[in-house]
C-alpha cells in the first residue's frame, strides 16, 4: 500500500515533515480544547493531553497488514487520528478502519471513532477536521478493499493505469513507459 492510502508500511525513520505535521496537529488540538472548554475544566486539559500517543506503532499482521503500522495519533482508549495533506479522498476513511482493526486485534480494545485531519499550508496553516464513525460497515469495506488488493498482488495481475495520476507521482513516467522528466515544484 502507498502512504496516500493511509495504510502505511512504514520505515522506522520518518522525516522532518512528519514531525512538523505532528506538532501542528497537537498545537491545533490543544488550542481547540482550550477554546471550547469551560473555565473550570481548563486547568485539567494539560494532564488529559498527556495521554495522547503520537506515532503509535501497531502490529497489523493479524488483519493482513504490516507488522509495523504507525498511527499518527492514538487517543486511548477509543480514538485515532490520521493527518493528511493534499486532496481529500473518500478512501482515506478506510485507512482509519484498517488501523482500528489492527488495534482491536492486538489489544482487544474497540476503536469506534477516528478523525482525518487535513493540513493545508497555502497562505498560512489551515486545518480541516473530519470525524469518522468506525462502524462494522466501514470495517467491512476496508476488508473487501484489502482482499481485492491482495488478490491483485497474489495473482500478479496488472491493475492498469490509474484514471487520474498527478505528474508529481514518483512512478508517473515509469508506469507509462516514458523516461523521467524534470518535474517543476
Amino acid at each position: 500500500f502507498q502512504a496516500e492510502d493511509g495504510i502505511r508500511d512504514v520505515e522506522r525513520s520518518r522525516g522532518l515533515g512528519d514531525v512538523y505535521k505532528r506538532q501542528l496537529q497537537f498545537s491545533a488540538e490543544y488550542d481547540r480544547l482550550l477554546s471550547e472548554a469551560p473555565e473550570h475544566v481548563r486547568p485539567r486539559i494539560p494532564e488529559q493531553f498527556s495521554e495522547i500517543i503520537s506515532e503509535r506503532i501497531v502490529d497489523g499482521s493479524r488483519v493482513g497488514l504490516s507488522s509495523w503500522l504507525m498511527i499518527d495519533v492514538y487517543v486511548p482508549p477509543t480514538a485515532i487520528v490520521e493527518v493528511k495533506t493534499g486532496v481529500r479522498r473518500e478512501f482515506h476513511k478506510l485507512g482509519l478502519a484498517g488501523y482500528a482493526l489492527a488495534i482491536e486485534s492486538s489489544e482487544r480494545t474497540p476503536i469506534n471513532q477516528g478523525q482525518l485531519l487535513y493540513v493545508y499550508l497555502n497562505n498560512g496553516v489551515h486545518l480541516l477536521r473530519k470525524i469518522i464513525e468506525i462502524d462494522d460497515e466501514l470495517r467491512r469495506e476496508f476488508l473487501e478493499e484489502r482482499d481485492r488488493l491482495m488478490e491483485i498482488i497474489y495473482n500478479e495481475r496488472d491493475p492498469g493505469l490509474a484514471g487520474s495520476c498527478p505528474r508529481t507521482c514518483p512512478f508517473y513516467y515509469y508506469c507509462r513507459g516514458e523516461e523521467d522528466e524534470e518535474i517543476d515544484s
